[in-house]
């Protein structure tokens, strides 16, 4: 009969299941994130679709995972009635609010002076 992952954690040092125990509460706390903040706000998967022009299982997917474009968490956000803020802790500056990221109409504005510093 193959090991259990419990017989696993159970055989190791306990500073190292400790940390192993850590990181995967930070996971799964990055995880709810944004299936929290949906709560919150008391709307179901197919409200909030409905509310950003999507199907439901495309909210389930968005809620799984880790890594998102700024733009989608944007829309997630407003979709929920809210507005997404980025703030740049910077070392001696302190924070620095970020404007314009994941706004597709400043996009092509972007482009434009990125192209300024390329010659």
């Amino acid at each position: 009969m193959g090991r259990t992952l419990k017989d696993v954690m159970d055989g190791l040092e306990p500073e190292r299941r400790a940390r192993i125990e850590a990181r995967a509460d930070e996971i799964h706390q990055e995880y709810l994130t944004l299936k929290k903040l949906r709560s919150h706000m008391e709307l179901t998967q197919t409200a909030l679709a409905r509310n950003m022009g999507v199907a439901q299982a495309t909210i389930a997917q968005l809620e799984q995972r880790n890594d998102i474009h700024v733009s989608t968490l944007r829309k997630y956000v407003e979709a929920l009635g809210g507005t997404l803020s980025i703030i740049a802790d910077m070392p001696g500056q302190g924070p620095v609010p970020l404007t314009g990221l994941g706004d597709r109409r400043l996009a092509s504005a972007d482009d434009d002076s990125n192209e300024e510093l390329n010659s």
